[in-house]
């Protein structure tokens, strides 16, 4: 059994800190609902971000996981298996492990 890096249960609430060229800013997500069907788990997740003075900002956003990746929108967040040094590119960024 493999550990599962990025759990999909209802009520979990994720916080960041982030950085981009505007400076500092927050990020929340919280997972809504969570549905299981052949393989593939579907959440429905609220973002709030914050940026320096301006406003909150919510909005609503889908993320899909199954045994290859986990998405969101058409975006691969991360692909599985999750290994030191796995690169992949979402333009204009780059990611890696």
């Amino acid at each position: 059994m493999t550990n599962d890096y990025f759990p999909l249960a209802v009520g979990r609430v994720l916080e960041y800190e982030t950085e981009n060229a505007s400076g500092l800013g927050a990020l929340k997500i919280e997972i809504l609902s969570v549905e299981t069907k052949r393989g593939k788990t579907t959440a429905r997740c609220r973002r709030t971000t914050k940026w320096g003075d301006e406003p909150e900002k919510a909005d609503s956003f889908v993320v899909v996981k199954d045994a290859k990746e986990v998405r969101s929108g058409a975006a691969t967040e991360f692909v599985f298996p999750l290994e030191l040094g796995k690169k992949w590119n979402r333009r204009p960024n780059a990611y890696f492990i």
